[in-house]
């Protein structure tokens, strides 16, 4: 199957040495609107065309897949006008999109054309998480009565600056949205849906818009409530990203770089090593595992491991976050108004940077 990748940053090559090695797919194009950057991202990787216009590279290549890896807040534009362009599927990184409606949209646009979504949320696929949500669904931890997110990071200023986009609410968003989308959706796949967040959030370290620190309280209907701190102002490193859920019957904890590690595992304590897993880079393994979910999914007619609900679902919880932040107050999940005005609003001088018109 022929793979189109959009967008030429980090996440990018990562995405690029997986399909690659992938005896299912082939890479047929790359775009970006930075044509040295693409130059680079493919050097000693592989050789394929190159385009400034994703456009043109769509219609030369005819690909069965298009992989999004642009700025969160492009996610919807880029995947609306490769619908618009070209009958494909759809691979796209972390968030899906910065506004739910934008989501539910791009799911019933490619719908019509009988075509798939996979938002790319590959840490449910580690093993210390999937033993940690088995455990959840047998009944070892018992009733749960909580879950509690810590991810303590560190992005100095030159993070934000390396590029326009970062730190900004049209495009990005802040810790919640790009480093702690991650744990919070591992929260509502342990704990299910949510019903209602109280969030704060704060900007301590650096000069950005957005926030650099989020708290916040989750009342899921399950019954169970999920509490996360998640900052990037730590330093002058990286401090610790864990998931920790409280049963009636024991506990279990998830740690390591892209919670790989199985810290704690009351129910059986010899397991720990066993589902833990060692990672290069805070991408893990997990990106491997999607495209041959993927693969399943099309060859096979398997199913993907996160659904439509659950996708749309973690990007209504994401956006009712800020929402409670803006407001002051808990916010729920099915009442009107629970979504964001900050997070994806339109910018035209960004929008403006990142338009193939303009350059």
């Amino acid at each position: 199957m022929k793979v189109f990748l959009i967008g030429a940053g980090r996440i990018a090559g990562h995405h690029l040495d997986e399909i690659i090695r992938s005896p299912y797919f082939n890479v047929c194009g790359l775009s970006d609107l930075d044509l040295k950057k693409a130059e680079l991202l493919i050097k000693n990787r592989i050789n394929i065309p190159i385009f400034h216009d994703f456009h043109q590279g769509l219609s030369e290549t005819a690909p069965d897949i298009v992989v999004i890896c642009t700025p969160s807040g492009l996610h919807y534009e880029h995947c609306s006008k490769v619908l618009d362009t070209i009958d494909c599927h759809l691979i796209i990184e972390k968030p899906l999109t910065l506004n739910p409606s934008d989501a539910e949209e791009l799911y019933a646009k490619a719908a019509k054309v009988n075509k798939n979504i996979f938002p790319v949320y590959q840490n449910r696929l580690n093993k210390a998480v999937y033993r940690v949500k088995s455990a959840i669904d047998n009944g070892e931890l018992g009733t749960i009565y909580s879950v509690s997110v810590r991810v303590l990071w560190c992005r100095p200023q030159r993070y934000y600056d390396l590029s326009p986009w970062r730190g900004t609410f049209y495009l990005d968003g802040g810790c919640l949205s790009n480093q702690g989308i991650h744990h919070l959706d591992i929260m509502t796949y342990f704990c299910g849906k949510a019903e209602s967040i109280y969030s704060l959030n704060r900007t301590y370290a650096v000069s950005i818009p957005v926030e650099d620190s989020s708290y916040g309280i989750i009342n899921f209907s399950s019954g169970s409530t999920g509490t996360y701190q998640v900052t990037t102002s730590v330093r002058p490193d990286d401090l610790e990203a864990s998931v920790l859920v409280i049963g009636s019957k024991g506990y279990a904890r998830v740690s390591g770089v892209a919670v790989n590690r199985l810290a704690e595992f009351t129910p059986k304590p010899e397991e720990c090593d066993v589902y833990t897993e060692v990672f290069e880079n805070v991408y893990g393994n997990g990106h491997s595992r999607i495209y041959e979910n993927v693969a399943d999914c099309l060859l096979n007619g398997g199913d993907y491991f996160i659904s439509q609900e659950d996708a749309i679902h973690t990007i209504r919880l994401l956006s009712s976050a800020y929402r409670s932040s803006e407001c002051n107050k808990a916010i729920y999940l099915n009442m009107p108004n629970a979504t964001s005005t900050r997070l994806g609003a339109y910018d035209a001088k960004l929008a403006g940077l990142y338009s193939i018109s303009s350059q």
